[in-house]
């Protein structure tokens, strides 16, 4: 499959259209179904490239060596609750691209997310009528703006998530659903 570039940071498309942060994973993805081979160590090497994992990474080695420095303890417990925390998500993850089948659909209107003024969401309703709520990082989609429609996703679907993660959109000409006046 070939791609390029589209010109914004992060995001590459592909023949088809799809716009994604990351090709190399929406391939394995989409050329791999559940249970994909997904290791920690590819997380990993993602998460080293960006600096809030790198963070919390770091945070066990820094609190250590202050707690070692000044000789207070509380620096420690500090370390250890956020590299934990670095830990649990790391899990989450790795068995999300595992284990999750990939869905598609339409969001017909993008909102900012009530705590994370970073992440665009979106509804999409299943062909089996499930109401799913979907998330895109703005940093990969730059060009969608709160309101604007309809865009296509495709998204990792677990029924324990709130909300579904996004690994590729594209814009697509379907019409907005209308709602039926009523009978007079």
């Amino acid at each position: 499959m070939n791609a390029h570039t589209s010109g914004k940071q992060g995001e590459t498309l592909n023949p088809d259209e799809w716009i994604v942060p990351d090709l190399d994973l929406f391939q394995f993805v989409v050329d791999h179904d559940p249970p994909r081979p997904f290791s920690y160590w590819t997380q990993i090497a993602e998460d080293l490239r960006h600096w809030k994992p790198v963070a919390l990474i770091a945070s066990l080695p820094v609190a250590a060596a202050l707690t070692y420095a000044t000789g207070e303890w509380l620096f420690l417990p500090v370390g250890v609750i956020l590299f934990g925390l670095w830990v649990v998500c790391l899990r989450i993850v790795v068995l999300s691209y595992r284990n999750d089948p990939i869905h598609g659909g339409v969001v017909h209107s993008w909102k900012p997310h009530k705590n994370a003024a970073s992440i665009l969401t979106g509804t999409v309703r299943l062909a089996d009528g499930d109401v799913v709520s979907v998330g895109l990082d703005r940093q990969f989609a730059p060009d969608l703006e709160e309101g604007q429609e309809p865009f296509e996703v495709l998204f990792l679907r677990n029924p324990k998530h709130e909300l579904e993660h996004v690994i590729a959109y594209r814009r697509t000409t379907s019409p907005r659903p209308t709602r039926r006046a009523a009978p007079s």
